[in-house]
């Protein structure tokens, strides 16, 4: 589930971050749920825009996470090269797979300064 693009990239001034939180439906299985990450990652690397890729299971520290179980974060150069992830194929093969294993989830897209 690791891939080969790193979790965190500072290439120019600026960084188009986009985050994903997760809670998967109850009943899916741990293995399911490492398949669909080790899925994401290779999505991740599949796609050149994707600089880099990062995902990790909550801490649950603080009561603040409104039940989102992962995260995960993938960088971009540009607002074209994000477009050009979320148009892409791979993502759209993926989505069909992932979306169903979701009770809920939180995006948020921003530059990194």
């Amino acid at each position: 589930m690791v891939s080969t693009k790193p979790a965190v990239v500072l290439l120019g001034p600026k960084v188009l971050k986009h985050v994903v939180f997760v809670r998967f439906n109850d009943g899916i299985t741990d293995e399911q749920i490492e398949k669909l990450i080790k899925d994401y990652a290779n999505v991740a690397d599949a796609i050149e825009p994707v600089k880099g890729f990062g995902w990790g299971k909550n801490y649950p520290v603080q009561t603040l996470n409104h039940d989102y179980q992962y995260g995960f974060e993938l960088s971009f150069e540009s607002e074209d090269a994000f477009k050009e992830y979320l148009q892409s194929p791979a993502l759209a093969e993926f989505h069909d797979k992932f979306l169903p294993a979701c009770a809920s989830r939180m995006v948020m897209d921003y530059y990194l300064f």
